[in-house]
């Protein structure tokens, strides 16, 4: 309950300040903008909340997903949520093989980084998914070069709960909220 109402207030929140700066600067601010912030808000929120930690790759997610319509933000969504699921799946291969021992841990860690990113990139490419690339790429460096300490198929998993939560959240708002190109007065 505590979730909706500070969701609300923050939809309330936003749209006054739309108006504030429309009427003072005399500019339009879109509904995409207010349904962006809007978004991220809420995934701060949440994650605060439920005590998740920053929340950034889910507000990212929010910010990526977000599209013009809910058409285009749950083909956006599924996009960012399918090649975060490739790039962390490559991710957890490249570190189980740099610390397997094989190599000294900055070889390997340089070595596997980059073979790692030619791996993604070709496997993308080999099923036509190109792109991908993009969402891929950003999960995969984020699980190689994050603080994942002894947990990196844990990390990896969470990684992917803060897109789907983040493209949740903005497909939602895209929902609920206004057609970005309906017409207001503002």
């Amino acid at each position: 309950m505590l979730m909706i109402l500070g969701a609300i207030g923050i939809i309330h929140f936003v749209t006054f300040s739309r108006r504030c700066i429309c009427l003072y600067f005399n500019k339009k601010i879109g509904w995409r903008t207010i349904k962006t912030a809007t978004s991220v808000g809420i995934v701060i929120t949440l994650f605060e909340w439920l005590n998740r930690g920053s929340g950034l790759l889910a507000c990212l997610s929010a910010v990526y997903s977000l599209q013009t319509n809910t058409s285009q933000s749950v083909t956006f969504g599924k996009n960012r949520i399918i090649g975060n699921i490739l790039g962390v799946f490559c991710a957890i291969f490249i570190l189980l093989v740099q610390t397997s021992g094989w190599l000294p841990e900055a070889i390997a860690l340089n070595l596997g980084t980059a073979v790692g990113i030619i791996l993604l990139i070709n496997l993308c490419n080999l099923f036509n998914l190109s792109h991908l690339v993009f969402p891929a790429s950003a999960a995969y460096l984020v699980v190689i070069l994050g603080d994942h300490g002894n947990d990196v198929i844990g990390y990896g998993l969470n990684r992917v709960l803060d897109t789907i939560i983040g493209s949740l959240i903005s497909l939602a708002v895209n929902y609920v909220l206004p057609n970005p190109h309906l017409q207001d007065n503002y």
